[in-house]
């Protein structure tokens, strides 16, 4: 992955392939915990050298963010008997 945007993250169309991509894949366990990972992994390009790149990482961060504290409150709203 990391190959690829190096060498086509300038490409618009390459990002959007890659962040439809993101949450194709289904959680083991914790939606939030497997979200985490995600951004962890979004983390290691923020310091990416095109600037297309960075900015997108600082968008997709920034949603998983949200996204993540989402899931976090449902399920301890879930466990908790309240959902």
């Amino acid at each position: 992955m990391l190959r690829l945007i190096d060498e086509f993250g300038g490409r618009a169309d390459v990002r959007e392939a890659f962040e439809r991509n993101l949450y194709t894949t289904g959680p083991v366990s914790s939606m939030a915990d497997h979200d985490a990972g995600h951004k962890a992994a979004l983390e290691a390009l923020r310091g990416h050298g095109t600037p297309e790149v960075r900015r997108w990482v600082g968008r997709l961060s920034r949603e998983m963010r949200q996204l993540i504290d989402h899931e976090r409150t449902y399920e301890e709203e879930r466990s908790g008997g309240l959902g």
